[in-house]
């Protein structure tokens, strides 16, 4: 269990969870061991920003667990809830806990709860409350504690007791503590701006660092920014911020978490430039030039310039353009799809998804897509009745087809797929290409006997050597599921000898293994020796001779 929870601090959580699922026992075998499984999974879930997991996990814990383990998972659930900003659900649910009349918890447990009832007060920006709540706690409690410092320095932070809160964190050498000192101190305007920005940096760029913290001195080194007058740089930082995976809403105790000051930023940069080359609103062609010879050396100016034509054009085209350059700039892997998403579907600016331009929501159905997120790719292909002005009907048929299919209407997918294939004698290549990306959905879902129709539908629309090699494998692998296995043997092996009966390119080795697998699950051993045998005859790699080996060991000790 340990090596797993390090596997997750070194950037592999999610196949950490998944190697947690398959190693914690069961919990009527082993208690003891389930629980400190079940903590480890909790524990890795809320260090890599997956509260809603925690939430959902802990709200279904079966019965029957000691009070001093419920208590410890209720205390995450109050706190992953905090994360999420659902303040008002958190205090219920901790309150709940406060005046249980079942087995009274530790001291310890207790404050940890009240604690989080104050955080739960600042979340909704209920200083009052917060303070009081804070005095009561100090009078049963007492000052001390590291955590305790530093809730009362939030509290004194937000109302407006930046003296205090410095001298309370004064010698904090935790970058929590160290992040609060340089906000109060930046409030007070005690401390250099730039300075503060550059403190906050370090932070935040630091590999060690807690997401918490990450997020915190992503949203300090904003403000200390914006202090300083530097846009440019206020704007990047909240390009990271609303980047990352997972945004703590609990920062809103401090912080202002709306996106929509991003795009404040974006225009207030914009205009500044704008004016500096004396540019009009409505000459639309100066300012998308402008904007163009900045995206190589300065991207987030250009970002800026393209965010005041987008909403300022008098030329809806041109409106229209500057919105699908400003998403492109911002980038397509993943930090730069979740910043897109977060812009446009969160932000005030666009209330309803119907008001997101249309252009862009064609790009974030891509998006989603590319990122497995069925249900915003369902939404938003609800809100595209027609596909957009000059593409491809079919290419807009095939990503409807793969949302049907992926959002679980895959009767509905594989209708619309027959429908494209049905009076087509031949196909492009580039088209049969696109067409087998939604068959391997297709396999994916587990609609085997449906993708094995329109497999061989493809073959005879034109599919070229290539293309035909590849689809007798990926037929192999669709009755190989559906149990047929004489016959995926069969289809591996066209797969290899297309070309060549006796071929061994890497493909072939592939396909020839494969076929191995299949012909011994059909009960044909002495010819899965075969193919085991002429592989390792051909294979130099150490590590695969050692898997041949042992498949033909396998086979033998069934013999």
């Amino acid at each position: 269990m340990d090596e797993l929870v390090d596997l997750a601090r070194s950037g592999a959580p999610g196949l950490a969870l998944q190697l947690m699922d398959q190693g914690q026992p069961a919990l009527e075998q082993d208690a003891t061991g389930w629980m400190g499984w079940e903590r480890a999974r909790i524990e890795t879930l809320l260090a890599n920003g997956r509260q809603e997991r925690v939430v959902e996990r802990v709200g279904a814990l079966p019965e029957g667990l000691p009070d001093y383990f419920r208590q410890w998972a209720a205390t995450q659930r109050a706190a992953a809830l905090l994360d999420l900003g659902k303040s008002g659900e958190a205090r219920e649910r901790l309150r709940r806990l406060i005046w249980s009349t079942g087995e009274p918890p530790p001291p310890e447990v207790m404050a940890g709860w009240r604690r989080l009832v104050i955080r739960s007060y600042l979340l909704e920006g209920r200083v009052e409350d917060a303070h009081a709540a804070m005095l009561r706690y100090q009078q049963d409690y007492g000052d001390g504690g590291e955590e305790w410092r530093r809730l009362r320095a939030r509290v004194l932070i937000r109302a407006g007791r930046f003296d205090d809160a410095l001298q309370l964190l004064d010698g904090d050498k935790g970058d929590e503590g160290q992040l609060l000192y340089l906000l109060a101190g930046l409030r007070l305007d005690q401390e250099d701006a730039e300075a503060v920005r550059r403190a906050a940096v370090r932070i935040a760029d630091a590999a060690n660092s807690a997401v918490g913290a990450r997020s915190m001195a992503q949203l300090l080194a904003a403000e200390a920014a914006e202090k300083g007058e530097d846009t440019e740089r206020s704007i990047r930082a909240l390009e990271q911020l609303f980047g990352g995976h997972q945004l703590e809403k609990s920062l809103g105790e401090l912080f202002d978490l709306d996106v929509g000051r991003l795009w404040r930023d974006y225009e207030a940069l914009g205009s500044r430039l704008g004016n500096e080359r004396q540019l009009l609103i409505g000459q639309d062609e100066e300012w998308f030039q402008a904007a163009r010879s900045q995206i190589k050396r300065h991207p987030t100016r250009a970002a800026a310039l393209f965010t005041v034509l987008a909403f300022n054009a008098r030329d809806p085209q041109r409106a229209v353009a500057a919105h699908l350059q400003l998403v492109r700039l911002i980038g397509d892997d993943s930090a730069g799809r979740r910043l897109v998403r977060r812009l446009y579907l969160e932000a005030p600016r666009f209330p309803t998804l119907e008001s997101v331009p249309e252009v862009v929501r064609f790009l974030l159905l891509d998006h989603a897509l590319a990122d497995g997120d069925i249900p915003l790719a369902s939404r938003l292909m609800a809100s595209l009745p027609r596909p957009p002005a000059g593409s491809d009907a079919d290419e807009w048929s095939l990503r409807r087809a793969r949302v049907l299919i992926l959002g679980g209407q895959d009767g509905a997918g594989i209708e619309l797929l027959e429908g494209m294939l049905a009076g087509e004698a031949s196909l492009p290549a580039e088209r049969i290409d696109r067409l087998l990306q939604v068959l391997f959905d297709l396999q994916a879902v587990g609609r085997h006997r449906e993708a094995v129709g329109l497999f061989r539908r493809l073959l005879v629309r034109g599919a070229d050597d290539r293309q035909r090699r590849e689809i007798y494998y990926w037929l192999g692998d669709s009755h190989k599921a559906l149990g047929e296995y004489a016959e995926a043997a069969r289809l591996y092996l066209k797969s290899a000898g297309l070309f060549d009966p006796y071929a061994l390119d890497q493909w072939a080795q592939s396909a020839r293994y494969a076929a191995a697998e299949a012909l011994a699950e059909a009960g044909l051993a002495d010819d899965a020796r075969v193919l085991y045998q002429r592989l390792l005859a051909v294979t130099k790699d150490p590590a695969r001779k050692a898997v041949l080996r042992h498949k033909l060991q396998e086979l033998w000790l069934v013999r």
